[in-house]
């Protein structure tokens, strides 16, 4: 990969298609993260559309955020970061790390703003599933930390209701067979269970989600640049909404596009 990138990330959505008198809400936001590695330091900077109608208030710009990542030794690194909009500073520390022949990667955050520090492990249990789990300390509340939201986000968009990645108190399963991923996953806070699974074809992904505890369903696909299992969808579309006993409906459904430029 080339030590300059421009990730640029954008969607499009409609609410509540279908809904009583046939009107659907639009949003559209996207956001644009530039990488830059000087020697063994690798620089991120994030801005989103929240950022550019927020100008006014530079320095102290929404949802923009900068990054410092080094690696320390073949198994830690460390970053520091800074995000302008709510003025806070953070860091993490990360670890990779064998146990009992198991691969274990941990890491601690903490954030200046609210004092939260966020633990983080995934415990690969043997060629085909994973363990992970996360838990945020001294924060009783759920999906409080914005900056973290932020950072999560430069992987991809965290679509309502399934938030399990940012909660601050969640566990998840992953198993890996054939052509399929099945996860199964809880926000424990919220003491809701989600599942999901994913088949792959060729550079095509088809993938079903489902929320237990708020009766909502989402199905989602997506044309990735390569056919590699962790290459980010260039393109991926989306369509969920309630289904339970009181039935299915009204349809949010949204575009989500994913473009990596390397320099």
């Amino acid at each position: 990969m080339a030590p300059t990138a421009i990730s640029a990330k954008a969607f499009v959505a409609l609410d509540e298609v279908g809904s009583k008198g046939n009107t659907a809400g639009s949003k559209v936001g996207g956001r644009v993260d530039i990488r830059k590695d000087i020697e063994d330091i690798r620089f991120v900077a994030s801005l989103t559309d929240s950022t550019i109608r927020g100008y006014e208030s530079a320095p102290y710009l929404p949802d923009a955020i900068l990054t410092a990542d080094k690696r320390v030794t073949d198994n830690v690194s460390v970053a520091l970061g800074y995000d302008a909009g709510v003025k806070s500073a953070f860091a993490t520390a990360t670890n990779d790390s064998t146990v009992n022949g198991r691969n274990v990667r941990a890491s601690g955050t903490w954030f200046q703003k609210g004092n939260h520090v966020r633990a983080e492990a995934t415990v690969h249990l043997d060629g085909r599933s994973s363990l992970w789990g996360s838990y945020t300390f001294n924060d009783n509340a759920n999906l409080t930390n914005s900056t973290y939201i932020n950072l999560k986000e430069r992987d991809g968009f965290i679509l309502r209701p399934f938030t399990v990645p940012i909660a601050t108190s969640a566990i998840k399963y992953t198993l890996h067979k054939d052509d399929y991923i099945f996860e199964a996953a809880a926000d424990l806070n919220k003491q809701a269970p989600y599942l999901s699974v994913q088949r792959r074809y060729g550079r095509q992904v088809y993938k079903a989600h489902y929320a237990v505890k708020e009766e909502y369903a989402m199905i989602e696909t997506g044309y990735s640049q390569t056919d590699a299992d962790g290459d980010l969808p260039l393109i991926k579309g989306y369509a969920k909404g309630p289904l339970g006993p009181n039935g299915f409906g009204p349809l949010s459904v949204g575009l989500i596009f994913d473009k990596v430029l390397d320099l």
